[in-house]
C-alpha cells in the first residue's frame, strides 16, 4: 500500500488537461510543500539559448530540487522528457494521472487562453490548435519514456488514476 500522507518527495504526471497543477496545489496544502511546475520552469528558461542549453537548466533544476528533503514536482511526460527518469527515480511517491487524452484536448480547449498550470502558455485559438497537434503528434512517444521510467524506477511507488473522480477522492481523504 502507498502511503501519500507520509510521502516527502512526489512525483505528479500526466498529460496536459489532466489536472497536475490543481492535484500538486491541494497535495503541497496539505504536505506543506510548495510543488515544483515543470512548465513555470521551463517557461522561465525559453529564452536561455538553445534547446540542448535549456535542457541542461531545466535537468540542473530537477537535479537540484529532487536532492532536498521534501518535494514536489508536477510536469507531463510529451515534452520536458528530460529529466523524466531523474524524477521519478528520486521519488517516494509517483501520482500518474493515466486520462484518456481526448477527455485532456477537451479540458485544454475548455480553459483556452486562461490560465494554464499556473502560466499563460495560450495567447491565442492558434496557440491551443498548435499545442493540440503536437501533443497529439507526441503522445505515443512520451508514453512509451513514461512506461519506461516507472518500469525502471517506479515500481511499488506508483499510484496511477484514471479520471477526474479518482483525483478527488484522494484529495479529500488526505
Amino acid at each position: 500500500m502507498i502511503d501519500i500522507k507520509n510521502a516527502k518527495k512526489i512525483v505528479i504526471i500526466g498529460v496536459p488537461g489532466s489536472g497536475k497543477s490543481f492535484l500538486a496545489d491541494k497535495l503541497g496544502r496539505v504536505l506543506e510543500i510548495t510543488p515544483l511546475h515543470m512548465d513555470i520552469e521551463f517557461e522561465n528558461i525559453v529564452g536561455k539559448g538553445a534547446s540542448k542549453e535549456r535542457t541542461k537548466i531545466i535537468t540542473d533544476r530537477v537535479d537540484e530540487v529532487t536532492r532536498g528533503e521534501k518535494w514536489i514536482i508536477e510536469g507531463g511526460f510529451v515534452y520536458h522528457t528530460e529529466p523524466l527518469e531523474l524524477r521519478i527515480k528520486r521519488a517516494d511517491l509517483v501520482i500518474c494521472l493515466d486520462f484518456d487524452l481526448q477527455f485532456c484536448i477537451e479540458s485544454i480547449r475548455e480553459r483556452g487562453t486562461d490560465n494554464f498550470g499556473g502560466w499563460n502558455a495560450f495567447k491565442s485559438q492558434s496557440d491551443i490548435n498548435d499545442f493540440i497537434v503536437m501533443l497529439t503528434e507526441k503522445f505515443d512517444e512520451g508514453t512509451k519514456k513514461l512506461e519506461s521510467a516507472i518500469e525502471k524506477h517506479g515500481e511499488g511507488k506508483t499510484l496511477r488514476l484514471y479520471n477526474r473522480e479518482q483525483v478527488n477522492s484522494l484529495i479529500e481523504g488526505l
